[in-house]
């Protein structure tokens, strides 16, 4: 069995100054897009991305959500989580990381980043499994043959106000 050989952490962030030309050209629908970020502006689209590789070279990606800051969520996972990864075999990544989810949990951290890094490794963990052999990730996770999915667009408006 191979075993993890490392786990990075990526933060990006694209900003919307650069987006739209200038911070002063920024909609403030989108500074502030809510009535709960009024006061925490968004500078622009942020999220971690994460790569775990194993001794083989194979790799696996996944993402988190990285809002207002992907920061903290990167220094969890190079910090605490990937240290403790490094060496083990990623076969069962819920076994693997159910130490961290019960750690976090006791913590009081039931969501925000340390639950949004977690997500991120356990995302990067299944992809490594099923690109290690070679199946989709949906039948890897015992879904059936891959198919199509209905989407919809839904333009919610950005307002300031929760009533609107």
């Amino acid at each position: 069995m191979t075993r993890i050989r490392s786990l990075v952490a990526v933060p990006v962030t694209y900003s919307f100054a650069r987006h739209f030309g200038g911070a002063d050209k920024v909609p403030p629908s989108i500074a502030s897009p809510s009535s709960h970020f009024q006061r925490i502006k968004r500078l622009g689209q942020a999220a971690t991305f994460v790569r775990v590789t194993d001794d083989a070279g194979n790799e696996g990606f996944g993402e988190c959500f990285g809002l207002p800051s992907p920061g903290p969520g990167a220094i969890l996972i190079e910090e605490l989580i990937a240290p403790s990864l490094i060496g083990e075999e990623p076969d069962r990544p819920a076994e693997l990381l159910a130490d961290w989810r019960r750690y976090f949990i006791t913590l009081g951290n039931t969501q925000g980043a340390a639950m949004e890094a977690l997500s991120g490794v356990d995302m990067a963990l299944w992809d490594l499994l099923a690109r290690r052999a070679g199946r989709s990730l949906t039948a890897t996770l015992g879904g059936g043959a891959a198919s199509t999915v209905p989407t919809y667009a839904s333009p919610v408006p950005l307002v300031a106000d929760p009533a609107q």
